[in-house]
């Protein structure tokens, strides 16, 4: 089934009395598994085109915990085997794998279907202003190594800004894996190098500019009943960096100019490349964004400061 390009053998297979397409082998595999291994795309692309699985769940008002992804093939009695859905729904890898393949197969439209450059991490820290997030256990090689070696267009898509939205909040950001992804164009000397880059430099001084803005505010506030040093550990107390650098919170509550309690939060990731490259213009490039990002995660925080 996994290898096959019959429709009508599909179709048997979906609607076989004893449900096979929701069991898993021995070894905990479902024919979704074997066929995004064996790179099954056009199976793949039939079952979401007719509606029988889906990654991301339209229309979704929460995507704080998983995508929503499912199937709507109907289970045998509730004591039979249905594994498929479970695995759909909460191993996004499936959805990510999904990615890889629709690049390699030139499928731009189906990246924004699957919410290519999103993760539900970035959806529970807009919503909860938190660090609830598992970029690293989330991250899928496959995909970083597919979009590196990706066409212009997908690189923009991957490296440009964007906004997730919740149910009670608004969050711009950028790609979670940034980072790791310009350190494998410049490992593979990928040409489409230097924009993504430059798309990076962009979000990281929105970022700082933004941030700067907000502690700067707080520090001229703030300094009225206290030194300067003492203003700025006030003014910054509650700005967070999460373990792995890549993410960023800052909340505080101040008295604005009427005398009211005001409560201000911010809250992005931000990009730092570890590769150097030989060529002068990437080396530059990387050198700009890293400085950047070493002012909005400096501990000091005096860089934060405008004068």
């Amino acid at each position: 089934m996994a290898f096959s390009d019959d429709e009508r053998l599909w179709e048997n297979y979906i609607h076989h009395d004893e449900k096979l397409i929701l069991n898993s082998d021995e070894y905990n595999m479902t024919v979704i598994d074997y066929a995004l291994k064996f790179k099954n795309y056009k199976m793949l692309k039939y079952l979401i085109e007719k509606g029988y699985i889906w990654f991301v769940k339209e229309n979704h008002n929460n995507y704080t915990d998983t995508f929503g992804a499912g199937t709507k093939i109907e289970r045998k009695p509730i004591y039979e085997k249905d594994v498929l859905n479970s695995h759909l729904h909460y191993i996004d890898a499936l959805r990510t794998d999904m990615v890889a393949l629709a690049i390699e197969n030139g499928d731009f439209e189906m990246l924004t279907t699957l919410h290519a450059r999103e993760t539900p991490d970035l959806y529970n820290a807009c919503e909860f202003a938190g660090f609830a997030i598992k970029y690293n256990e989330n991250y899928n090689p496959r995909l970083i190594e597919n979009v590196a070696a990706a066409s212009r267009e997908v690189i923009d898509y991957f490296t440009s800004e964007f906004s997730v939205t919740t149910k009670n909040s608004e969050m711009k950001c950028i790609f979670p894996y940034t980072g790791q992804l310009i350190d494998k164009m410049i490992e593979i000397k990928s040409p489409n190098t230097v924009y993504a880059i430059k798309n990076a430099i962009e979000h990281n001084k929105w970022a700082r500019k933004t941030l700067s803005e907000m502690v700067t505010r707080e520090f001229n506030n703030d300094r009225k009943d206290f030194s300067d040093s003492e203003a700025l550990e006030v003014a910054t107390q509650y700005l967070n960096i999460s373990e792995d650098g890549t993410f960023l919170k800052y909340n505080h509550l101040s008295m604005d100019p009427e005398e009211k309690m005001k409560y201000m939060t911010f809250n992005t990731n931000i990009v730092c490349v570890k590769n150097s490259s030989q060529k002068q213009d990437i080396g530059k490039l990387v050198n700009k964004l890293n400085l950047i990002y070493s002012d909005i995660a400096d501990p000091q925080r005096k860089r934060l400061l405008i004068k």
